[in-house]
């Protein structure tokens, strides 16, 4: 019997670490959004000029944004898959 008590203590306190860590991850993924986000909206900014009624993209410009926002992509990207952006601002 107690060694049923034990067992159970241990899961516990493995279930609790395991949940703090999370949470640990999920709120530096808030604080990256957060900071991102001024960096975000600008590239949007950017890049909506090129999508319009009035001007197709070229290949050039196409790779000049690319290569502008490469990084910024690259930090984000993992970010999308993340629960934090459901409570990012918007």
């Amino acid at each position: 019997m107690l060694y049923v008590i034990i067992i159970l203590l241990l899961v516990a306190i493995v279930l609790w670490v395991m949940r703090v860590r999370h949470l640990k991850k999920l709120q530096k993924e808030k604080e990256l959004i957060n900071k991102l986000n001024p960096e975000v909206e600008a590239a949007f900014s950017d890049i909506s000029y090129f999508f319009n009624y009035n001007h197709y993209i070229t290949e050039s410009e196409r790779r000049s944004l690319e290569s502008q926002y490469e990084t910024l992509a690259m930090t984000v990207r993992p970010l999308l898959k993340s629960k934090a952006i459901e409570s990012s601002p918007s």
